[in-house]
């Protein structure tokens, strides 16, 4: 998707209002017309409007949707199909609605592992370069005027503060140039292999995503989308290069003959225990059982494995922390104790 929580969060609120007010038995136009009036977030006004017009124009609810895919997941536009074909609209939207929440909670999740410890390197960071060119400085120009030289510790802490400028004013083109520019392919794959050179962080980063593909799948499934379509939609939303290479060579396996319990045996990249999983749901035909078994499963596994992420960097980001201040305060203090000896 394009836009960030805020977009989404107004996309659940519409789906979950449409849910509502379908179930009610209001026509599908004057839902519409009632989300438009309650919509707050201008891009999302934008969708409305346009879904309504195709609607006006004979469109069906999943074919005005698919007209705005740039903004709307295919997965959305799938379950709301299937809704449509069963008669079952308003439990579609709600369907579609969990859907979205799974991937928000996710996304908020990463960055509540992430905010505590960045915050305090980031402080520590402020700190020297605070430090570095407005206190020391003035303490360098003191010891120039006597003819004598700063304590090696201190010019190493003002150096460093100002190399620290040139990188967060890199960082910050970089990140600039990055939100104009899409990450290509190749750019991507680098990114997204960085948590693989790191054990830790990518079991935890391969439970999250096991987790959540293993729950779209099972959204659609159990809205009667059959495997094949499931796992070409998923391919087409998901913007893992490595998630959309598995879900294309498991259709390929399907569609060469293969039951899913084979296509998805043979894909390494799933966890060895979905597999099972997913195998014997296939020996018992609740496919869109087993998915959810399996999403559950690695919600609650990459709820433990981020829990002891934090566990750890916090009493190390702490500990990182410290001993900035320590060396901040060695190199604020040696030139003072050398400036009393200087003056004596």
């Amino acid at each position: 998707m394009k836009y960030g929580f805020g977009f989404q969060r107004e996309l659940i609120a519409f789906l979950r209002s449409a849910a509502a007010l379908v179930q009610a038995g209001i026509p599908v136009d004057e839902v519409l017309r009632e989300c438009l009036d309650q919509a707050h977030h201008r891009s999302m006004e934008q969708v409305i409007a346009g879904i309504l017009k195709k609607i006006n124009e004979g469109y069906s609810l999943a074919g005005a949707m698919k007209n705005r895919e740039d903004l709307i997941p295919p997965v959305v536009v799938a379950i709301v199909r299937s809704g449509e074909s069963a008669g079952s609209l308003a439990s579609a939207l709600d369907h579609a609605a969990d859907q979205l929440e799974h991937q928000v909670t996710a996304r908020a999740e990463i960055w509540a592992v992430l905010i505590y410890p960045a915050a305090i390197i980031g402080m520590s960071l402020a700190a020297v370069i605070f430090l570095s060119i407005s206190v020391l400085p003035q303490v360098s120009g003191i010891y120039s005027s006597a003819g004598a030289h700063l304590p090696v510790l201190t010019r190493m802490v003002i150096v460093s503060g100002k190399i620290l400028i040139w990188i967060l004013a890199g960082c910050f083109v970089l990140a600039g140039c990055l939100a104009m520019t899409p990450l290509r392919p190749h750019a991507r794959r680098l990114l997204a292999a960085v948590p693989a050179r790191m054990p830790f962080l990518w079991k935890c980063e391969s439970a999250r995503r096991t987790w959540l593909w293993s729950q779209m799948l099972g959204t659609m499934t159990s809205r009667n989308i059959p495997l094949q379509d499931a796992l070409e939609i998923a391919a087409g939303s998901s913007r893992d290069d490595s998630l959309q290479r598995m879900f294309d060579r498991i259709l390929v396996r399907i569609n060469e003959g293969m039951s899913p319990a084979e296509a998805f045996r043979t894909e390494l990249q799933v966890p060895s225990l979905a597999r099972r999983m997913i195998a014997s749901g296939d020996r018992a035909g609740n496919l869109p059982e087993a998915f959810r078994q399996v999403s559950g499963f690695y919600q609650m596994e990459y709820r433990i494995r981020s829990r002891r992420i934090i566990a750890m960097a916090e009493p190390a980001a702490i500990m990182a922390a410290g001993m900035v201040v320590l060396l901040i305060a060695a190199a604020v203090i040696l030139p003072l104790i050398d400036l009393g000896d200087l003056v004596r």
